[in-house]
C-alpha cells in the first residue's frame, strides 16, 4: 500500500484555548492569541480536492474564517501541481504511476512466512542432529541405524530414525549459534521432532563412525516438527516467525566440507537444499519491520536453496496456503534471502575449525585420505616382508643354501668388495592369524598372517674377509641393499600390537590386508657394532631405520582398518619412496603416486610416514638391540 504523505488531507486541526503563535509575512510580524480552531487542509491533489484550506479559527477572542471570502489561492498560493508531484517522485521504492489504491498484503505475507519456514526447518535440523538426549546424537538413535551396502565399500548408507517424538524445549532467547560474521540465532519455545537422517558413503563397521561420506552432499534429513510457541530470531534480520501451533514437515540436505584432520567431508555448512516443505494446521505470528501479523498457515509445497549449489542460488519456489488461500511464490525462483550477498554468506562459516571447501564433488571421495593411508601401509608391508625374507633361514637370505651360493662377488680377501645373494620364489607362510614376526624394545609386537613370496637380491659392500662367516664386513651405514623384484602378497595381514599401559588387551589402531604383486628396494641403515674387535666403524647391527625406494605395485587390493573403520580399496599404478626413522637429512617421510579405486592420488613430499613419529620414542624401540653401540645419530 502507498502511504501518500505528500498529498494527504489534514482534518480537524485544533488549537487549545490560550495558544499563542508568531505570524510573519514579508510586510508584518506579530504574535497572535488563538483560543480555538477547526481547520481543513489538502496538500497536493487528492481526487477532486487540490491545495485546499478551509474552516474557522478564533483569534483575539473572535471567530473568523480560515480563508478570507474570495481568496482562491488555497493552502499554498504558489502551488504548481506538476512541480509538487515532481518533488517526491524520486522517493526510493515508490510505485509508478502514483496511485492511492492499497495492494493486497497477503501474497507478501505468504512469501515472508515461506522464507522463514525454511529458516525454521534448517535450524531445527541442526538442533535435533546435535541433541544427545533424544536426537540423532543420542545413544538410542545414533547406536541403532539400519544399513544398506557392503562392509568396507562405498556403496553403503545408514539411516537413523527418531520414531518417538524428540521434544526439545528452549527458554526464551536461548543462544543457538553465532556465525563467523558474529550473527546470532536465538530461539525459544517447544518442538517435537520425528523423522530420519540418511548418510551415504563407506560402510565402515565402526559403531561410532558407521559411514564415512564420499560426496559433498552425503546426508538428508526427513523431518516432521510439531510446534508450541516456538520462535527463532536472527540478529541481522528484522523478520521472525512465531509458530504458536501446527506441524511442518520437509527434507533438508546440507552440503558438507572437508575436515582437514580426517580428510572426510563431514563438516556441515549452511549451504542446504530444502524440498517438500509442507505446513499443516499452523497458527503463526509474522513479525516484519516491527509489524505483527497473526496468520493461519495450511497446506504448502515449498522448495528452496540456501546459499549456492551448482546453478541454484538463494532461491525459493512453490505455494503456501495462508488464511485459507493458496499463494504461489511471486516468481519461479525468487530470492530466499532478499539481503543475500555471496561473499557475506561464504564468510559466515569460513572460520569453522579445520574446514576445507572442496572445489568439486570428487574432492570428497575420501580417496586422498585412503591413498595416503594405503601408501603408509604399503611401505610397512613391503619393508616388513623384506625384513622377513632377510631373516628367513629356510629359503631366504639367512638360509645356508643361499648364503653358501652367492650370485655375485667383487674384490678379494682383505680388500673392499661386494657380495650378492639371490632368492627365488621364497614362500613364507601361510602364517597363522596373529603370528608374531618381531618384538621391539618397548614390547610392541609386529604380527602377520597370510603368505608372501619373494624374489630378489641382497648386496652388501664392505671389506671382504675370505671367511664363511662373516664373508664381508660392512664399513658404512648404508652398505646393504635388498632389491626385491617381486613380492607376491596373498591375504597378507599386518599390524602392530603395542603393550597396553593399563595392563589390558592391546589397542590396535590400524591394520592392513594386502593382495597383489609389488617390488621395492630397501636400503637398511646399519647400527654400529660394540664388539668391533678394536676396529671402530663396523655397521653390522640391523635397525629399523631404512630407505624405501622404487616401491611399485601394478595392481592389488587392500583392506585398511583404522581406528575400527574398515575400507576395501583397489590399488594400481603405485610408485612410492619413503624413509623410516631418521638419517643423513631424511626423516619419517613418504611420497609418490598411486591410484585408489580408479582415482589418482598424489602423496606430496614430505608427508609423514608415521604421523605420531617422535625421534626419542622411535630410538627407544631398538636401543636394546644386541651389540648396538648407540641409536643412529
Amino acid at each position: 500500500m502507498l502511504d501518500r504523505d505528500a498529498e494527504r488531507p489534514f482534518e480537524n486541526i485544533k488549537y487549545a484555548m490560550g495558544s499563542e503563535v508568531f505570524a510573519e509575512s514579508p510586510s508584518t510580524a506579530t504574535s497572535v492569541a488563538i483560543d480555538d480552531s477547526n481547520i481543513f487542509a489538502q496538500t497536493g491533489v487528492n481526487g477532486d480536492v487540490s491545495n485546499a484550506l478551509s474552516g474557522n479559527i478564533t483569534v483575539w477572542g473572535g471567530q473568523t474564517t480560515a480563508v478570507e471570502p474570495g481568496d482562491t489561492s488555497g493552502l499554498d498560493p504558489d502551488f504548481d501541481a506538476a512541480a509538487f508531484e515532481a518533488s517526491y517522485t524520486c522517493t526510493p521504492d515508490l510505485a509508478m504511476p502514483i496511485t492511492s489504491a492499497c495492494a493486497d498484503l497477503k501474497p507478501r505475507l505468504a512469501g515472508g512466512v515461506a522464507r522463514l519456514s525454511v529458516r525454521t526447518l534448517g535450524t531445527i535440523a541442526s538442533l535435533v542432529d546435535a541433541n544427545t538426549t533424544c536426537g540423532f546424537s543420542s545413544p538410542a538413535v545414533a547406536g541403532t541405524p539400519t544399513f544398506t551396502g557392503t562392509l568396507g565399500k562405498d556403496d553403503g548408507a545408514a539411516t537413523f530414525t527418531i520414531g518417538s517424538a524428540c521434544t526439545i524445549t528452549l527458554p526464551a532467547d536461548t543462544l543457538l549459534s553465532t556465525d563467523c560474521n558474529m550473527v546470532t540465532t536465538k530461539g525459544g519455545g517447544t518442538v517435537a521432532v520425528t523423522g530420519t537422517k540418511r548418510v551415504a558413503g563407506f560402510r565402515t563397521g565402526n559403531p561410532l563412525k558407521p559411514i564415512v561420506p564420499t560426496t559433498r552432499d552425503p546426508a538428508q534429513f526427513d523431518l516432521t516438527v510439531t510446534f508450541t510457541n516456538f520462535e527463532l530470531v536472527k540478529s541481522d534480520s528484522t523478520s521472525s516467525l512465531l509458530v504458536k501451533s501446527g506441524t511442518l514437515s520437509g527434507k533438508v540436505a546440507p552440503r558438507t566440507a572437508i575436515d582437514s584432520a580426517t580428510g572426510a567431508c563431514s563438516i556441515s555448512t549452511p549451504v542446504a537444499t530444502f524440498s517438500d516443505l509442507s505446513w499443516s494446521n499452523a497458527s503463526v505470528r509474522l513479525t516484519t519491520a516491527g509489524n505483527k501479523f497473526d496468520l493461519g498457515v495450511g497446506a504448502s509445497m515449498l522448495a528452496a536453496q540456501n546459499g549456492t549449489k551448482g546453478t541454484a542460488s538463494n532461491s525459493i519456489s512453490g505455494t503456501i496456503t495462508v488464511d485459507g488461500t493458496a499463494y504461489p511464490l511471486m516468481a519461479p525462483s525468487e530470492p530466499l534471502d532478499t539481503a543475500f550477498v555471496q561473499d557475506t554468506f561464504d564468510s559466515s562459516y569460513a572460520c569453522t575449525p579445520r574446514i576445507v571447501i572442496p572445489p568439486v564433488d570428487g574432492a570428497c571421495s575420501f580417496r586422498q585420505a585412503l591413498g595416503t593411508g594405503a601408501a603408509r601401509l604399503l611401505v610397512k608391508s613391503m619393508a616388513t616382508a623384506t625384513s622377513m625374507v632377510n631373516g628367513n633361514n629356510t629359503c631366504g637370505f639367512a638360509s645356508s643354501a643361499v648364503l653358501g651360493a652367492p650370485t655375485g662377488m667383487t674384490g678379494s680377501a682383505g680388500m673392499p668388495g661386494s657380495i650378492t645373494w639371490s632368492v627365488n620364489a621364497c614362500a613364507i607362510g601361510p602364517l597363522p592369524a596373529g603370528f608374531t614376526v618381531a618384538t621391539n624394545c618397548v614390547g610392541t609386537q609386529t604380527k602377520a598372517s597370510g603368505v608372501v613370496t619373494a624374489t630378489g637380491t641382497k648386496t652388501v659392500t664392505g671389506l671382504r674377509t675370505g671367511m664363511v662367516n662373516p664373508p664381508i664386513i660392512p664399513v658404512s651405514r648404508d652398505a646393504g641393499t635388498l632389491a626385491m623384484t617381486s613380492l607376491v602378497f596373498n591375504a597378507f595381514e599386518l599390524y602392530d600390537s603395542p603393550v597396553n599401559p593399563d595392563g589390558g588387551m592391546p589397542v590396535i589402531t590400524s591394520r592392513s590386508t594386502l593382495t597383489g604383486t609389488g617390488s621395492v628396494v630397501v636400503t637398511p641403515i646399519g647400527g654400529e657394532s660394540k664388539n668391533d674387535g678394536g676396529n671402530p666403524g663396523i655397521y653390522s647391527v640391523i635397525t629399523p631405520v631404512a630407505g624405501i625406494g622404487s616401491l611399485t605395485m601394478a595392481s592389488g587390493t587392500m583392506t585398511l582398518v583404522s581406528d575400527g573403520s574398515r575400507f576395501d580399496v583397489a590399488l594400481s599404478n603405485v610408485a612410492l619412496d619413503a624413509f623410516t626413522g631418521s638419517y643423513n637429512g631424511k626423516s619419517n617421510q613418504v611420497s609418490g603416486t598411486l591410484t585408489v579405486d580408479g582415482q589418482p592420488v598424489t602423496v606430496a613430499a614430505p608427508t609423514p610416514l608415521d604421523p605420531a613419529f617422535m625421534q626419542a620414542s622411535y630410538n627407544s624401540t631398538y636401543v636394546c638391540t644386541p651389540d648396538l653401540k648407540a641409536p643412529i645419530p
